[in-house]
């Protein structure tokens, strides 16, 4: 890092929605941190004057990708940062005007940190809030009621262990990671094909030695609108079909992450991988119609042996469900298609 350097870089992964990235860039330029000390960088895969009008206000930096799968778009928006601290956003998302400047002074106070996690409102898809919307909320009112939280030292992970269910693997457009954690996982990792970009950052930072931050502030807007709930979005076809699809597309990115966190050599955040990999793999099971009672009894007994980790021990529901689909799959399935319809209707 030279002194001309930013220390933030802002890298807007810029696919599959360009009806709202102006709206994601206009929440960047709109911040209350001096804009010397951070950058924006637009790793898009597809072409819009607009967005490259804005981007050049910004004096940021627009980087083309092939269309696709997000991988390269990752490793390439990496590549072309310069800050200290890296910190993602969707391109449906927004931040709030205070984010970048909170983040820049977290990160600031300790060069221990490693990691931060900030919660998170929801919105709709014309960007209005939503304060009432039960999309993850048991998971964002937790964040709220634990205050800041710092997992530190050789025992990380199982100070991990101790907290409630706070989705903190989730949503890459509120997390934020220094470089030198990130980089390392980006550069060994086979990213072709690969689709998990909150998941990497995550992990990325579980297996550093570096503190980890939650931060109960709400910093970024999460929007809710039909494409980011199901890959398959045309009238008849079921929110339950739509999630089958989902978990089929994205299970093998999470088998890739396991693999890689397995490479590191760290037993304990290894553990949690292999636990969010059985996590979606009982999710797959669920939401597929041909799978027999045997697999659910299987599936079962896989996240009995893994309960102790922190990503299993959340899924008090899951474990439930899965019980449900061993005794009475017809009924099971019908309960679960009842609860994805109104998830996705809140």
């Amino acid at each position: 890092m030279t002194p001309t350097d930013p220390y933030i870089s802002v890298i807007v992964m810029a696919s599959r929605h360009p009806d709202y990235v102006l709206e994601a860039v206009e929440s960047v330029r709109r911040q209350t941190l001096d804009p010397s000390e951070f950058e924006l960088v637009v790793v898009r895969d597809y072409e819009s004057e607009p967005l490259e009008r804005a981007v050049q206000a910004l004096n940021g930096r627009s980087v083309p990708v092939d269309p696709g799968d997000i991988g390269p778009a990752i490793r390439a928006g990496v590549e072309a940062s310069r800050g200290t601290v890296l910190t993602f956003l969707d391109d449906d998302d927004r931040y709030r005007p205070e984010r970048l400047r909170a983040l820049a002074t977290l990160f600031r106070s300790s060069e221990r940190i490693g990691f931060c996690r900030n919660n998170y409102a929801v919105i709709d898809a014309a960007g209005n809030e939503l304060p009432n919307s039960e999309f993850r909320a048991r998971q964002r009112r937790n964040s709220v009621r634990s205050g800041r939280i710092v997992l530190s030292g050789p025992g990380r992970v199982e100070q991990l262990r101790q907290l409630p269910d706070l989705g903190i693997d989730f949503n890459s457009s509120s997390m934020a990671v220094r470089k030198e954690v990130v980089t390392p996982f980006v550069r060994g990792m086979d990213l072709a094909g690969y689709r998990l970009l909150d998941g990497l950052v995550f992990f990325a930072a579980l297996t550093s030695p570096l503190d980890l931050c939650i931060e109960p502030e709400v910093l970024t807007e999460y929007r809710i609108h039909p494409r980011n709930i199901s890959l398959d979005v045309r009238t008849g076809v079921s929110p339950l079909a739509g999630r089958a699809g989902f978990s089929k597309l994205f299970l093998p990115s999470y088998a890739r992450l396991a693999e890689a966190v397995r490479a590191t050599g760290d037993r304990s955040a290894t553990e949690e991988a292999d636990g969010v990999l059985a996590v979606q793999r009982a999710y797959q099971a669920l939401r597929e119609p041909t799978t027999p009672r045997e697999e659910f009894a299987r599936l079962r007994r896989d996240l009995a042996r893994q309960k102790r980790t922190y990503f299993v021990r959340s899924e008090t529901r899951l474990r439930r469900a899965l019980w449900l689909f061993t005794v009475a799959p017809g009924f099971g399935r019908w309960l679960y298609a009842r609860e994805v319809e109104r998830s996705e209707r809140g």
